[in-house]
């Protein structure tokens, strides 16, 4: 059974995304904070966002590619699932007002570009020291990102959270005893 190693695809995204690693299109190290673990109510989420976009990462394996060799190979071809989770804050203003809202729900929009442009470059999603080989080192958009706005109720903070999900393909070296 080949093992992806979806904690180091994890911890090389949030890099790319945080720490400015890559080498072309990389992301600026002020622009996300990470900080955003599962399981926050939408109110925590909310207020963690006020003082800068908060992100999370979710690795899944899709299984094994078709191209993949037979099973008892010494390598396996596997596809995955990132799912990238940014979080800006949604103002009352910017949720009763058209023009307003236009300008966070763009700014949500540029963050799925900026995303798609770090994790689409080949070779910024290397991951060194691991049996797991992304391939080319990158990640493609799966689709457009969604929206998800929460509005603010009386004096607690709304949020506009963008989920951006990309694919990816990985060598496998599997284990052979």
């Amino acid at each position: 059974m080949a093992y992806l190693d979806v904690d180091k695809i994890s911890t090389q995204v949030r890099s790319v995304i945080a720490a400015g690693a890559g080498t072309v299109r990389t992301i600026a190290t002020a622009r996300f904070l990470g900080d955003l673990p599962p399981g926050l109510t939408p109110q925590q989420v909310a207020l963690r966002s006020v003082v800068k976009p908060r992100y999370d990462v979710i690795t899944r394996d899709l299984g094994y590619s078709e191209a993949s060799p037979p099973r008892l190979h010494s390598i396996a071809i596997k596809h995955f699932a990132v799912e990238v989770r940014v979080v800006r804050p949604y103002t009352f203003s910017e949720a009763t007002s058209d023009s307003v809202r236009d300008d966070a729900m763009a700014l949500a929009a540029q963050d799925f570009d900026v995303l798609s442009q770090a994790l689409g470059y080949p070779g910024n999603v290397t991951i060194s020291g691991t049996d797991t080989i992304v391939v080319s080192g990158l990640l493609e958009p799966d689709g457009e990102p969604s929206f998800e706005p929460v509005m603010p109720d009386g004096d607690r903070p709304g949020s506009i959270t963008t989920v951006c999900t990309f694919k990816g393909t990985a060598i496998v070296t599997q284990a052979t005893s």
